[in-house]
């Protein structure tokens, strides 16, 4: 989860000049901020894409990327974006083969767009009864039981560094261009 907050500062300064304006805080920076959450949901699944093999499908069938609504503390305006969701099957990154071989040909995956493929020893890729196609591992010597394989979940993508610090910038950014937009726009005799 990203917390973004607007410091009591900020809020002081847009009071300063809306002085003869009641509740400035909510008419400026309470919509400038939910425009930059909305842009910061967006930026982190770009974000992901860019730094982790997988497509914009996989990541909205396998998580829950919102935002909170946006409310006013003591310490300032608060809105937060929250990630919620469950680990990936590895058969969703860039694996081969991508088909049931049983064991027949070695499987190799690589998670994130700047490693290369790792070739995964024991694994093998089987297709289940359901029909659900996966890379699996033999816990033991014998046949059974095996394990599925799983890559990384949403919110662990979330915690990287190039991606939260990329949807940061991106939500500041929008948020500073939203706050001049209201702010003309309530100057300019808008509600």
């Amino acid at each position: 989860m990203i917390d973004i907050e607007v410091s009591q500062e900020t809020t002081n300064r847009l009071h300063a000049i809306l002085s003869g304006l009641g509740k400035a805080d909510e008419k400026v920076l309470k919509p400038a901020m939910q425009r930059g959450l909305i842009a910061g949901r967006t930026a982190f699944n770009k974000q992901i894409k860019s730094v982790y093999y997988v497509s914009p499908a996989v990541i909205s069938r396998y998580s829950h990327i919102g935002y909170k609504k946006v409310e006013m503390r003591s310490d300032g305006l608060i809105g937060s974006i929250e990630y919620a969701g469950t680990v990936i099957p590895l058969i969703k990154y860039n694996v081969t083969p991508q088909k049931a071989t049983y064991g027949k040909t070695p499987v190799k995956a690589a998670v994130k767009r700047s490693e290369r493929q790792v070739e995964l020893a024991k694994s093998f890729t089987a297709q289940m009864p359901n029909g659900h196609i996966g890379i699996y591992e033999r816990k033991s010597d014998s046949s059974y039981p095996i394990k599925q394989l799983y890559g990384p979940s949403v919110p662990r993508m979330a915690e990287n560094a190039v991606v939260l610090k990329t949807v940061e910038d991106r939500v500041n950014e929008v948020i500073n261009n939203r706050m001049e937009h209201e702010l003309d726009r309530i100057l300019n005799g808008g509600s």
